[in-house]
């Protein structure tokens, strides 16, 4: 496998673009304004699967930056 290490700024930047995704795809479907899910949640899901994918059918291991969280 192969590893990719995230550092603060980084997993920040994706932070953000996970959040500007999940508005676009909140407006988008309608379902999901309806239930009220948040954007940052449908970012990060988005963000998940993505990360899933690329481990599980391109070998990709990847680690966010978790220093400022503790």
């Amino acid at each position: 496998m192969i590893r990719i290490e995230l550092d603060e700024l980084q997993t920040l930047i994706v932070g953000m673009v996970a959040l500007f995704i999940g508005r676009f795809v909140r407006t988008s479907i309608p379902a999901l304004r309806k239930i009220d899910m948040p954007n940052a949640v449908v970012g990060a899901m988005i963000v998940a699967l993505l990360v899933l994918m690329a481990q599980l059918y391109m070998g990709y291991d990847v680690a966010f930056g978790s220093r400022l969280r503790d």
